[in-house]
């Protein structure tokens, strides 16, 4: 099937099938079986940023959060006259904007570009009755509007993230095997970015009438995702009820969860 769509539409991105090792159930710890795999689709992470950059939205700067006067350099916070209130101007992307001119490339022949990332997840149904799900992982670039943003035809896909555990032998896991799980799904989707963001790939930008090679310098800026998922990216545990602590890393009882400088011990 992917063969017979890839022949009727060749810009269509090809899945890479990604295998990873999911935990033992209890019964298998004592048997002593083997891990047991699962394969998911994942897609090239510079693939999908190439093809968002062929776009022809980046002709009009009006569609980016660019000054119009300076557009090459690192974005400055509230630079753009055209777009207010944007992750760009946050105080983590401007952050990372100080570190980059901190820190710039070993070769000035080509101009580093920041491009943050927005991701989102969230897992939906594959059939009439829930019986199967899927958890599509996508992102576009911080360098958009929020209006382009809002819209389906600029996020690219990551990866299709597979159930952490096998939901006939929930019970029979041991205790945050589903996290531990879907961590390691996570590292692998993540495993061409985290590359790319230590030799920082030479991509083509166009921003309004201009064009030019740019060293692109990724980082991800935050991922937009329901109570659940934000629970299992940051590893939180869900039980609120008779759990001592509500982080894996900190000690942090749940009288204290209100406290934002509580310090972990």
């Amino acid at each position: 099937g992917i063969d017979r769509l890839q022949k009727m539409y060749p810009t269509v991105p090809r899945p890479i099938p990604v295998t990873i090792g999911h935990e033992r159930t209890l019964q298998e710890y004592r048997a002593n079986a083997q891990r047991s795999s699962i394969t998911f689709p994942s897609f090239s992470f510079l693939h999908q940023l190439n093809d968002l950059l062929d776009d022809h939205i980046f002709s009009d700067l009006e569609n980016l959060v660019v000054d119009p006067s300076n557009r090459w350099d690192h974005y400055k916070r509230n630079s753009c006259p055209h777009a207010t209130e944007e992750l760009q101007d946050g105080d983590w992307f401007q952050r990372i904007v100080q570190s980059v001119q901190s820190h710039p490339s070993p070769s000035p022949d080509v101009k580093d570009f920041i491009f943050g990332i927005q991701g989102y997840v969230d897992k939906t149904g594959t059939d009439a009755y829930q019986r199967t799900s899927v958890e599509p992982f996508v992102f576009t670039l911080t360098l958009f509007s929020n209006k382009v943003r809002n819209s389906s035809k600029y996020w690219r896909v990551l990866a299709l993230l597979p159930a952490s555990t096998n939901q006939k032998q929930k019970k029979k896991y041991a205790f945050g095997a589903s996290i531990r799980n879907y961590h390691t799904a996570l590292r692998a989707a993540f495993q061409e970015f985290i590359q790319l963001q230590h030799n920082p790939p030479i991509v083509h930008l166009r921003l309004g009438d201009q064009f030019l090679p740019v060293r692109a310098r990724l980082f991800w800026i935050n991922t937009i995702a329901d109570g659940l998922a934000n629970e299992q990216l940051v590893g939180r545990i869900q039980n609120r009820t008779n759990t001592p602590h509500l982080s894996r890393a900190c000690h942090c009882p749940l009288d204290m969860a209100e406290d934002s400088m509580h310090q972990c011990k």
